[in-house]
């Protein structure tokens, strides 16, 4: 069985979209060492990151994430094992979230891969976070 663990944070002031970027991408390439998948938003000083994977490396890697400086009022919104990973393609889905054409944009994007990963609706976990998280932008997640 798959572990997956979403958690939210508050990103410090200074960091950037390419600060962002560079996360994401090193995070891909680290994730994919340790067969953890998962997606990575952020709407302006928000954050919303699904890890997925062995429980161990999950929580070894929440663990780091934790105590990064970069952000705060790290908060876990959701644990448990899962019958199967459902972002198991992506070692780290991210896009920044930071105009209404881009939100706009990305939720249609990664509905339309959540629709072909995903046969079935995602989880009601995933739902949850992603209409909580949304819930502080002009969009909806359908």
């Amino acid at each position: 069985m798959t572990y997956r663990l979403i958690y939210s944070s508050i990103a410090e002031p200074n960091i950037t979209n390419s600060d962002f970027r560079l996360i994401a991408m090193l995070a891909a390439v680290k994730n994919a060492e340790h067969d953890i998948n998962g997606l990575l938003l952020n709407y302006n000083e928000d954050i919303l990151q699904v890890l997925e994977g062995k429980e161990a490396a999950v929580k070894q890697l929440y663990a780091s994430i934790k105590k990064d400086n970069r952000h705060h009022s790290v908060t876990i919104r959701s644990e448990g094992f899962v019958r199967k990973a459902e972002f198991k393609k992506w070692s780290m889905g991210y896009r920044p979230l930071n105009a209404c054409i881009d939100q706009k944009l990305f939720f249609t994007l990664t509905q339309n891969s959540l629709n072909e990963a995903l046969p079935n609706q995602p989880s009601p976990d995933i739902t949850s976070a992603i209409k909580k998280f949304l819930s502080k932008t002009d969009i909806s997640y359908a």
